[in-house]
């Protein structure tokens, strides 16, 4: 029997305070993402953007 894949992606997330920008990378679905960014996000903070930089195919 074949292995089972799946994909991992891995988004780059941009916050912004207007002056000082900060990276952060996440791996899951996009709305897990959006989760976990939202928590890191400090107040007097917001995402500038987040963008796909990968997509892994894992053997399970």
């Amino acid at each position: 029997m074949a292995a089972k894949k799946t994909f991992i992606y891995v988004y780059s997330v941009t916050l912004t305070n207007g002056k000082h920008c900060v990276d952060l990378t996440y791996k899951g679905t996009f709305s897990q993402v959006l989760k976990k960014a939202k928590f890191a996000c400090p107040v007097g903070w917001f995402i500038r953007d987040i963008v796909s930089v990968s997509i892994v195919l894992k053997s399970v």
